[in-house]
């Protein structure tokens, strides 16, 4: 049950994502200004892995640990970029000032604390469906005998890798340099294909023993 609604979940983020970077919905959303090249980027990345995952996922399990990864970036991400500014104000304030320009105007749930940077309506409801995807995707990892301790950590590490590094880029660096954002991705997708390579051996290697141990038992 945790694995169905953990898909669905993932197909609803994937479209409520493309859509809200796909279309210009202001004053729902504020991605419109961005430069072209760099939108249709980032809605890619934004939707189409949680779209293969709710459409396969059900069907090929080791695509829970490929994806978890992912998922904890996506997710993490969120929180760096909105909700560690939002209740603490953690963020440079050259940043503040300028994500404070691009969602004025732009349609908010939550009551503003003090001066800190309130977060749009759509990335309120992003990180509630997300919250909720990785909840149950967590669930049903640990459920599954399908994965073994080893994959979950090293698919644990790979994510919070990742995480640090977009976070370490996006704070340091100009985000929308569409050149350092490219190279960028393939250093962040070379780190993933080769940690989905580990996760994926590991998995199988565990697979193995478990097979042996039944094989000795009996």
């Amino acid at each position: 049950m945790s694995a169905k609604i953990a898909f669905i979940l993932c197909i609803l983020i994937a479209v409520f994502e493309f859509i809200c970077w796909g279309f210009d919905l202001r004053p729902y959303t504020a991605h419109s200004e961005m430069e072209d090249k760099i939108r249709y980027i980032i809605t890619s990345i934004n939707s189409i892995p949680h779209l293969i995952f709710g459409a396969l996922g059900c069907k090929y399990h080791i695509l829970l640990t490929i994806y978890f990864p992912y998922m904890l970036i996506f997710t993490f991400n969120q929180c760096y970029f909105w909700w560690l500014p939002y209740f603490f104000d953690i963020i440079k304030l050259e940043r503040k000032i300028k994500f404070v320009e691009k969602i004025d105007g732009i349609i908010k749930i939550l009551p503003p604390i003090g001066d800190h940077l309130v977060p749009s309506a759509e990335h309120t409801i992003l990180q509630v469906l997300s919250q909720i995807a990785l909840y149950f995707i967590v669930v049903t990892i640990i459920k599954s005998t399908t994965f073994g301790k080893k994959s979950m950590v090293f698919s644990v590490f790979l994510g919070l890798l990742l995480t640090t590094a977009v976070n370490f880029k996006t704070y340091y660096g100009d985000n929308e340099d569409i050149g350092s954002l490219i190279i960028f991705g393939v250093i962040s997708g070379y780190l993933l294909v080769t940690g989905m390579i580990k996760i994926i051996s590991s998995s199988s290697s565990e697979e193995e023993e478990e097979e042996d141990k039944m094989k000795k038992q009996k």
